[in-house]
């Protein structure tokens, strides 16, 4: 398994409102507590809470047993640093196990309504001045479960404010991501190993059949000469992220069309269903972006086999965001 993280811009709001908060001069009133206050007082208390499903700001029936359902319990937070904020907890999905197993049987566990979780580490990097800050979330293979953790800690201080006395109450901070956008990293990506490719897909369905069926690929290996910067324009349009200044426009269009146009053959878009850029991860393995997973791609990898400690997934990280900072536009203490 590959372990890396992901980074995610944050910005602060009072609960539900949706003006932006300065993370270091806004307070929560009447007590006057900022967001490092609130999250420090959150400790010990959110220790022993479970959240099974039950990650909506909204008001909504609870669906705890339904198949797969999230699952995160926070372990530990360390809010001691005027800088960042440290956050172990673990996470994992209802029903994506049925059964332990032990050497003696006897000793097997069912986990048909429990969730087979993993530990994670996450960290909080608060601006010195501003409305953005950053979290770094591990990742473990595809999994990062860092807007599930976001919502237990901001759900976790509502619910505490609900249970005071409503003179005492001084409302809830809420912490909404946004993917960071690094040029860098999706040019790292089409640069690797063999370089990249562009793909058009067709999928091939029996009578009555909806899932599954045979894939027809029309594939060119490596960029048309001059077109790695369009190539990225278009990747990022997928996700919505913005291309850097200067960067070439991508092809117009819907994303068959768009790599139709680069792949230098004349083809009919719609004969196919999908566009995708094809590249070599470095370890003899083809990984495929489509729009509907191309976020992967800014999954920053530390380490393979073994779980990364502490401290190499924080200078990974950091190493990363100083890269960053120029672009970000935030003043990080690292």
């Amino acid at each position: 398994m590959q372990f890396g993280f992901q980074l995610h811009q944050l910005t602060l709001f009072y609960g539900n409102a949706r003006t932006e908060k300065d993370f270091r001069t806004d307070t929560l009133q009447p007590k006057g507590n900022n967001v490092l206050a609130s999250l420090r007082e959150l400790s010990p208390s959110i220790y022993d809470v479970t959240r099974i499903d039950d990650f909506a700001y909204r008001t909504r029936e609870r669906q705890a047993d339904v198949a797969l359902a999230p699952a995160l319990r926070i372990e530990h937070i360390d809010a001691t640093s005027q800088d960042r904020i440290d956050i172990e907890f673990r996470y994992g999905r209802v029903g994506s196990h049925d059964l332990a197993i032990a050497k003696d049987r006897s000793e097997d566990a069912a986990l048909d309504s429990k969730a087979s979780t993993n530990p994670y580490r996450a960290s909080i990097y608060l601006p010195k001045s501003g409305n953005r800050a950053v979290l770094m979330c591990e990742a473990r293979g595809a999994s990062c479960p860092s807007t599930y953790l976001l919502k237990a800690l901001c759900l976790h201080m509502r619910d505490t404010d609900a249970e005071r006395p409503e003179a005492d109450r001084q409302g809830w901070w809420r912490l909404k991501p946004h993917q960071v956008s690094d040029t860098g990293r999706l040019e790292e990506v089409l640069r690797q190993g063999n370089g990249a490719g562009l793909q058009l897909e067709k999928r091939i369905l029996k009578p009555g059949q909806t899932r599954g069926g045979e894939v027809i690929t029309l594939r060119r290996n490596g960029l048309p000469v001059g077109k790695l910067s369009a190539v990225k324009s278009m990747v990022l349009g997928w996700v919505g992220m913005t291309p850097e200044k200067g960067a070439d426009a991508a092809p117009s269009g819907k994303p068959t069309e768009q790599v139709s146009s680069l792949i230098g053959v004349q083809v009919s878009a719609d004969d196919f269903d999908d566009g995708a850029v094809t590249y070599d991860q470095g370890d003899g393995k083809t990984q495929t972006i489509r729009p509907d997973s191309v976020r992967d791609i800014f999954t920053y990898p530390v380490k393979v086999g073994l779980p990364p400690t502490p401290s190499e997934i924080r200078n990974a990280a950091e190493e990363r965001l100083q890269r960053l900072q120029p672009t970000l536009g935030i003043q990080l203490s690292i």
